[in-house]
């Protein structure tokens, strides 16, 4: 059993005939009457043990979400955030998901309460999303310059030496940064120069910092570093203030911190 499973872990993949269930209806009290029937389903004992092995995964995640999030909630709340994230992950995916719930014998209050524990923990969810992703990238310009032609001019720094979390193709292109996902990011430049030059970080098309490179005929370098709030489809750019050229090893970076 244990290299079957190792070979559904490597290959992340599950027998098809695993993901059927017989629905059994079970009689409890006066047969007549249909709400008297308690429906179970019917799994295979090998797939029982995949599923408790990830329940038991995804239960010391939540414990851990409950703790981030400063919430004292007893076992059945880690149950019931366990089974909202499964059906999150299955929405996501486009898999139907089937449950048998018996609510007939709760009151509207209780349903009020249900409804508003279940809009409070997708918020929940959906927040530590946006925390736990990890975006981060570094470009440097190597081996080589780069000559700003004048004020506005957008400096292109393309070797892309670190990147996580981010498409280059989509979200880094031309010396801009575009943001996917919204949040708090560090943003920061090292240019270096042999005159004296100054550049901007802009947002958009508002500026955020300015850097000075106090060049003499010697190469130099100045720095500059900003935190910004980001919303999908901002962008972050480096602008010349004037006419100058950018030397080896200028760095132009960003890392998502919330």
């Amino acid at each position: 059993m244990y290299k079957f499973l190792n070979i559904i872990w490597d290959e992340e993949k599950i027998p098809t005939q695993w993901l059927k269930g017989m629905l059994v209806k079970l009689p409890n009290k006066d047969l007549g009457l249909c709400e008297n029937l308690r429906s179970i389903t019917l799994l295979s004992v090998a797939s029982k043990i995949v599923c408790r092995i990830i329940l038991n995964r995804i239960k010391e995640a939540i414990v851990k979400f409950i703790i981030i999030l400063k919430k004292n909630f007893g076992p059945e709340n880690v149950n019931f955030y366990c089974a909202l994230c499964l059906c999150s992950s299955a929405y996501e995916i486009r898999a139907p998901v089937y449950a048998d719930v018996d609510l007939s014998k709760v009151n509207d209050a209780k349903l009020g309460d249900i409804r508003e524990s279940i809009a409070s923990m997708k918020s929940d969810i959906e927040s530590l999303k946006h925390r736990q992703k990890r975006v981060s990238m570094v470009a440097c310009l190597k081996g080589s310059t780069f000559t700003a032609r004048g004020a506005g001019s957008m400096l292109q720094i393309l070797a892309i030496q670190t990147i996580y979390g981010i498409t280059p193709s989509s979200q880094y292109r031309n010396g801009i940064f575009t943001c996917k996902d919204r949040g708090l990011y560090m943003v920061f430049a090292t240019i270096t120069s042999h005159t004296l030059a100054m550049y901007k970080l802009i947002k958009n098309k508002t500026l955020v910092s300015r850097g000075l490179i106090g060049g003499n005929q010697h190469w130099s370098s100045g720095s500059s570093i900003a935190f910004v709030q980001l919303d999908v489809q901002d962008q972050i750019s480096i602008v010349a203030d004037q006419r100058m050229q950018i030397g080896d090893r200028s760095c132009f970076g960003v890392l998502k911190i919330d």
